[in-house]
């Protein structure tokens, strides 16, 4: 008697299992023998037709008789097998369900490690879209990576080669690409990074000895604590390097400058968990306002976006769009929200920025006799000394009910952290790094840092006695 597959949620089964039955739901049956040549695209499409997933228990397979199936249900004695997806499944699926239940061995794992590298895919395009949307950038009406280009890379990351081992698009290769070598870890690195990735795309297997390694090891010296912008300007207006340039570009777009803007937002996002903490936002609102590098740096968000995917972006895309399902609890940030100071990345060349900021800094900080003497400002810091007090008493009391007296700074407890720590800032709004500093120099007392976003209550000091 023919056979065929029916692929149900993990709850579904255990629906099964508790009532009897399930309906028959045509998308999710594989008719196809599993032995014909079509079996495996046609198995890989119906599970992409499904919702997606993260873990390998969501769904799981069961074979029936063709005949049974075709009844308005599928009752339990039809079932004459259940295929977990992966082995993994199987182990969890024996420890949790009746133990007189037989999970067959996970014969598709292969197929579900595609169908979970084709949903990351998915994910990392609309990760594009989802950045682009965070960043208020134009509306997006082209896709600076191919898809074919995406799939690409993430095949090779997946496969655990190095951008040096294999020759592909430009693109490619800046997804792939990973730094090996002992480069400036400064803005400086990122034009070493650069022209790795353009050897890698070339078939090369390191740009060391070509004419752009040379010019930048000359410049070296004087380059390597520069800001960014007076690197890039510095390039721009060699000569030594003109071959490079020209080849590094593709319809008037300068890939090696996207390519280091790309690297600099990928070294910031990786060290923080939400857009609204890093000095992105920032950097974007003034390259636009202020450098020809647009079309640069609209590529580099793409490229951004499509890295991290979809998964890294989508709390801050809510809170960007104010979801109607938020009720209004989360008002939508702005862009210009993003971490402070952060214009000393990309304003270097800038003079007269640079000179109005010294003359408004000195202005804030030599204030007048009057100021020194206003009563008001007494009360302020007294207000302020009191509000210590109480947060360091709150503080200690949180952390000594948690396990190991530690906590991490997210979630509820990031978010009262921002309200009790208003007191001791002059914002409208904190964000967790400006949280983070304000622990440091108030609290250090009473704290420790485990990591960057995780706090131990510091233990009492010992009573000693002399003898």
């Amino acid at each position: 008697m023919e056979k065929v597959l029916k692929i149900i949620t993990k709850q579904e089964f255990t629906s099964l299992y508790r009532y009897g039955f399930l309906p028959k739901e045509p998308n999710r049956i594989i008719v196809e023998d599993e032995s014909s040549d079509s079996f495996d695209d046609l198995f890989v499409e119906r599970v992409l037709q499904l919702p997606y997933f993260s873990g390998d228990e969501e769904y799981l397979v069961i074979k029936v008789n063709k005949t049974e199936v075709e009844k308005g249900t599928i009752e339990i004695e039809d079932v004459i097998e259940v295929i977990p997806f992966t082995e993994a499944a199987r182990v969890s699926y024996e420890q949790k369900f009746d133990s007189r239940l037989v999970f067959k061995p996970a014969r598709f794992e292969d197929l579900i490690t595609e169908v979970e590298l084709r949903i990351d895919i998915e994910d990392k395009i609309r990760g594009a879209k989802a950045l682009w949307t965070i960043l208020n950038t134009d509306e997006l009406t082209e896709h600076y990576v191919q898809k074919e280009d995406v799939e690409s890379a993430f095949r090779a990351r997946r496969n655990g080669k190095k951008s040096n081992e294999f020759q592909e698009s430009f693109d490619v290769h800046l997804l792939t690409y990973e730094r090996y070598e002992f480069f400036p870890n400064t803005f400086l690195g990122y034009f070493y990074d650069v022209g790795e990735v353009f050897a890698h795309s070339m078939g090369l297997p390191s740009f060391k000895g070509s004419g752009f390694y040379k010019f930048l090891e000359n410049n070296k010296e004087s380059l390597k604590e520069e800001k960014l912008a007076a690197i890039i300007s510095k390039i721009e207006e060699s000569n030594e390097i003109q071959a490079f340039k020209k080849k590094c570009s593709r319809d008037g777009l300068s890939l090696y400058l996207a390519g280091v803007l790309f690297f600099k937002f990928k070294d910031v996002l990786l060290e923080s968990e939400s857009i609204y903490e890093t000095e992105i936002g920032t950097i974007v609102e003034w390259i636009k306002e202020n450098r020809p590098y647009v079309d640069e740096l609209n590529y580099a968000i793409y490229l951004t976006g499509v890295f991290f995917g979809y998964s890294k972006f989508y709390s801050d895309l809510y809170e960007h769009e104010g979801l109607r399902i938020f009720g209004g609890k989360f008002p939508s940030k702005k862009k210009s929200e993003g971490k402070s100071g952060s214009l000393k990345d990309v304003e270097a060349i800038d003079k007269q920025y640079e000179a109005e900021n010294e003359v408004e800094s000195k202005d804030k900080t030599e204030p007048k006799d009057e100021e020194l003497e206003n009563p008001e400002e007494e009360k302020v810091k007294n207000k302020a000394q009191m509000g210590i007090q109480e947060i360091r008493a709150q503080l200690t009391q949180i952390l000594d009910q948690k396990p190991d007296k530690t906590i991490k700074i997210q979630g509820e407890f990031l978010d009262h952290l921002k309200t009790i720590l208003l007191i001791l800032s002059d914002k409208d709004d904190l964000n967790r790094d400006e949280c983070i500093e304000i622990l440091k120099k108030e609290f250090s007392d009473v704290i420790d840092f485990k990591s960057k976003i995780i706090i131990q209550l510091k233990p009492e000091p010992e009573l000693k006695f002399e003898d």
